[in-house]
């Protein structure tokens, strides 16, 4: 999914979901449901993930599997959030995170952060938020689990943004103000280790950041082209959210 192919993603996903039932096996189908909330949490489909988070949850919590049932905690708290039920949503990250912590886990972490930080930008938390990130940040850097890292830069700069008080002046004078020019070099790192890692679903994302700057700066240019570009690579998954949103940035 995270390559850009999300229609191909969940396939796979319905495909291991059904040998995962027909072996029957407990750990099978817990893993199997997180993996497959995580794909439909990337495609922007809040209620499909909750429904696989939870039913994941409950194999989890049955069987005592709770390195899984950390992850799906987190995943189930964010379909909350983004079905309009933040507080409690919000909670059931941070008890995701906090599961995680009390098993001294630390792959995966990084992205129930960004989930985290995700959270406090909707709900005004903005110093929580960047708190977030930057444990996200330096555990990519301690670990393996980089998947997430383009993400957490994204999210930084968004929430360094929602930091400034006055936005609109903020962004019209970005290239003046120091807090608006340090989230467009957040926006541009993002990008650049996306386009790396061959990560396309979040280097769109990315993209999609610095349009939206470049919007309010009132200008139409660079970053509108970068994200054309960007939308025009991909071949499906046209339904997902973040490809909807590119549109509509787009014009289209």
């Amino acid at each position: 999914m995270v390559l850009g192919y999300p229609d191909s993603a969940r396939l796979s996903d319905r495909e291991a979901l059904a040998l995962a039932h027909g072996a029957g096996l407990p750990f099978t189908l817990a893993v199997a449901h997180v993996h497959a909330a995580l794909v439909e949490l990337l495609c922007g489909n809040a209620a499909e993930t909750f429904r696989l988070a939870d039913r994941g949850l409950a194999f989890t919590t049955k069987h005592a599997f709770s390195f899984w049932g950390s992850i799906a905690t987190g995943f189930k708290g964010w379909a909350l959030m983004r079905l309009g039920k933040l507080a409690p949503g919000y909670a059931e990250i941070r008890a995701g995170i906090a599961l995680l912590d009390f098993d001294r886990g630390k792959l995966t972490k990084p992205l129930l952060l960004a989930l985290l930080a995700e959270g406090g930008l909707r709900l005004g938390n903005l110093h929580e938020g960047l708190a977030s990130v930057s444990e996200g940040l330096h555990l990519t850097q301690t670990t393996l689990d980089r998947l997430y890292e383009p993400e957490l830069w994204r999210l930084k700069g968004e929430l360094l943004l929602a930091r400034s008080k006055d936005k609109r002046k903020t962004a019209r004078s970005a290239s003046r103000n120091p807090q608006a020019k340090e989230a467009k070099q957040c926006f541009q790192c993002s990008l650049k280790i996306a386009r790396e890692r061959g990560a396309r679903s979040l280097e769109l994302r990315a993209a999609m950041s610095l349009a939206r700057l470049e919007q309010i700066e009132w200008k139409r240019g660079e970053a509108h082209d970068l994200l054309a570009k960007v939308y025009g690579w991909f071949t499906e998954g046209h339904n997902t959210l973040d490809l909807q949103d590119a549109r509509t940035l787009l014009g289209r």
